[in-house]
């Protein structure tokens, strides 16, 4: 019968080959019994086996956040507060990513992947905005951890456990919105209006009676720049509560029916001004290849110095202005207004470019498990070409790609992972697990030490043809 101590352990070790770090943590005290605990979160399967089965026996297992594990964690206290924000800033549908419950009140973690785009904190607390929420980011600082499953209290929603999805990626919509709830946030302020964090901190801090209207109006349009639809009962419920936390800070406070007055007009003029905003696409095109994924060739017309050309866009950048944008303008595209293009392009230019799209067949190596297979045959390759041959028996590297005489490899699992994360195309575990189970590979344990915890891929000579073959088909 399976220990608590020993579910931890397989737990803290599979999150560990996922490159997640990982710490041992006080269930009940939620607190970790490691000082410098940022700096010691590992991803090392030894340092892992020690911790758990000899030092913190009942310690539950914690999950560490930021750039380093690749995820974050929106951590919802209030289940009216995260349908909220569900509705204002994922288009009212939580994305399918890992979730687990935690304590009496099974109130609900969500998993992430990192953004660069996001604020350059440990933690978010967003109660002083009105939502019971915590994103724990980890960028810089106290870092940020959260007790994970198996732990005592804790387990995965049905389905949303990391073996049955990937992290998902922080949409634009929510990007742009937490970022405006951070005074000096990355990328909230441009153009001639844009305003330094130290002017934001002295309207925010309250104003007198003489500056309010001005300033209302300064702190709705900061709001407005933000939202996808301003016009919605959703947002303008939402600038209304914003421009209340701040009215409380003057001196004295508006009224509130002249406040609610106020921005309902505001928003009123932004409708109007964005309803008279048009984005030409005279010149554009698109060519999608039917592959797995499909890819979208954007071309675009000449323009100054810069001949035609194209772009190829995965989904996901193709329906986001702003990744459009920037594709666009890392080929050399010069925009006459940027943000005018972000704005209208899911909506205004690409329906009629998709409804004339042409159509034609990818290449078979285009699929997406050819591409996968080819990502993981670059990272063995790249790391086969620097390795010695081992005689048979002797014990492998434990992070990079053993070769031996009979002409068999081992390639550490937790090495895979990490080169892969970042990779252009991002295989995500799911997938790069299933097409070496397809090339025939096995992960195996080879180490003669009883303590080695360290997991291996095995590959054949027969194993690299198959992945050769799934790479590159006839």
């Amino acid at each position: 019968m399976r220990t608590q101590v020993s579910e931890n352990l397989e737990a803290a070790l599979d999150y560990a080959e996922r490159g997640w770090r990982v710490i041992p943590c006080d269930v009940e005290k939620k607190h970790p019994p490691l000082k410098r605990w940022q700096e010691l979160a590992t991803c090392d399967p030894d340092q892992i086996a020690e911790w758990f089965e000899e030092k913190f026996p009942g310690a539950g297992v914690s999950l560490v956040f930021g750039p380093a594990s690749g995820i974050v964690d929106i951590d919802v206290d209030n289940a009216e507060d995260g349908d909220k924000l569900c509705r204002l800033a994922f288009g009212g549908e939580w994305p399918a990513t890992p979730t687990y419950l935690s304590g009496t009140k099974k109130t609900p973690h969500r998993l992430f992947r990192f953004s660069e785009e996001l604020p350059s904190l440990a933690n978010i607390n967003l109660r002083d905005v009105g939502f019971d929420i915590d994103l724990k980011i980890g960028a810089i600082g106290k870092g940020s951890h959260s007790l994970a499953p198996p732990s005592r209290g804790y387990q995965w929603v049905p389905g949303l456990s990391p073996d049955d999805v990937e992290p998902a990626e922080l949409p634009d919509s929510f990007l742009a919105w937490i970022s405006n709830q951070v005074v000096g946030g990355g990328g909230v302020d441009e153009g001639p209006a844009a305003k330094s964090p130290d002017e934001w901190a002295e309207i925010f801090a309250g104003v007198d009676q003489g500056a309010r209207n001005d300033s209302l109006t300064k702190v709705v349009g900061r709001g407005l720049r933000l939202l996808a639809d301003p016009g919605s009962p959703d947002a303008i419920a939402y600038l209304v509560d914003q421009a209340r936390a701040w009215n409380r800070q003057n001196h004295p406070p508006l009224d509130d029916d002249e406040l609610v007055r106020t921005v309902r007009s505001i928003v009123g003029r932004e409708n109007k001004r964005r309803a008279g905003q048009c984005v030409e696409a005279d010149g554009f095109k698109i060519v999608i290849r039917q592959g797995d994924p499909c890819i979208y060739e954007l071309h675009f017309p000449a323009m100054r110095d810069l001949p035609p050309g194209h772009v190829d866009l995965k989904s996901d950048q193709l329906y986001s202005g702003a990744k459009t944008r920037d594709a666009l303008g890392d080929a050399g595209y010069f925009f006459q207004d940027a943000r005018a293009f972000v704005k209208t392009w899911p909506q205004d230019i690409l329906p009629d470019l998709l409804a004339n799209a042409e159509r034609r067949a990818a290449d078979p190596s285009e699929s997406r498990r050819a591409i996968i297979a080819q990502a993981v045959l670059s990272v063995i390759s790249r790391q086969a070409s620097h390795s010695r041959v081992f005689s048979e028996g002797e014990e492998p590297v434990p992070d990079g790609v053993s070769r031996y005489e009979s002409g068999d490899m081992l390639i550490s699992v937790s090495l895979i992972g990490e080169e892969l994360r970042y990779h252009n195309d991002r295989p995500t575990r799911s997938e790069y697990v299933e097409v070496l189970r397809e090339a025939g590979c096995s992960k195996v344990r080879p180490g003669s030490r009883s303590s080695d915890r360290r997991r291996y891929w095995r590959m054949t000579k027969r194993n690299l043809q198959k992945l050769e073959a799934i790479a590159w088909p006839a």
